[in-house]
């Protein structure tokens, strides 16, 4: 980057002294370059946090989206990237506001569950059916493809569920973004059973999956279940 980027370097250099791992500090820098290169093109002028527009931001989205064809996880790592740089020039008193507050994160597919074929499937749905928190955590990761880690990251408002209807809030994905998920019928089911077993299932702020002994939120416990 140039002089004029120095605002970038000097972010980026806060972001090392405060832990942040090299690979975090490339993706970072990757992301940046890649909108500064663009804003220049688009407008001819050096890049300047105070003019960044969100339309602006909402501009290179698509562009990644339409031109260049971009994965949508790269979109969105790209856009919290975005968002921690203006985030820190507001406080810096480089820019009067963050373009990126109203600028949401590309929806993306369900990602499928892969090793296990249809009996295996059946297998531990049958022999989770009478453990209802169980047989509820195997339907949501067979159902929507969610990552072990965004599964014990749900808390209960994370879960809407009516009629005919229903979907899962992720509010931080495995790469940083945000997305909300459709419920099959299976899901909805699933889970209905287990929030009417569960103490204090109208506490939106709780974490969603409980043991006897607190909250669950080691990988170890999921395995132990898909072990069984």
């Amino acid at each position: 980057m140039g002089s004029q980027h120095a605002n970038v370097s000097t972010w980026l250099e806060v972001l090392e002294r405060q832990g942040k791992s090299q690979h975090t500090l490339a993706a970072y820098r990757r992301a940046l370059e890649h909108f500064i290169r663009w804003s220049e093109t688009a407008y001819g002028a050096p890049f300047d946090p105070a003019r960044v527009m969100a339309r602006d931001i909402r501009d290179w989205k698509a562009y990644q989206q339409t031109i260049e064809k971009v994965a949508p996880a790269t979109v969105n790592q790209r856009l919290v990237a975005l968002s921690r740089f203006f985030n820190w020039a507001v406080q810096q008193d480089l820019s009067q506001e963050d373009p990126t507050t109203d600028v949401h994160a590309q929806r993306l597919p369900p990602r499928q569950p892969k090793g296990l074929d249809r009996h295996e499937v059946r297998r531990l749905l049958r022999a989770a059916h009478h453990h209802p928190r169980d047989f509820a955590m195997l339907e949501v990761l067979i159902g929507t493809g969610v990552w072990v880690g965004e599964l014990l990251g749900l808390c209960v408002g994370d879960v809407e569920i009516s009629e005919r209807s229903g979907k899962l809030t992720i509010r931080q994905t495995k790469h940083g973004g945000y997305r909300e998920i459709p419920l099959t019928i299976d899901v909805r089911k699933a889970l209905s059973a287990y929030l009417e077993t569960r103490p204090k299932a109208d506490d939106p702020d709780a974490p969603l999956w409980t043991s006897s002994s607190g909250s669950i939120s080691h990988r170890s416990s999921v395995m132990r279940i898909l072990n069984k």
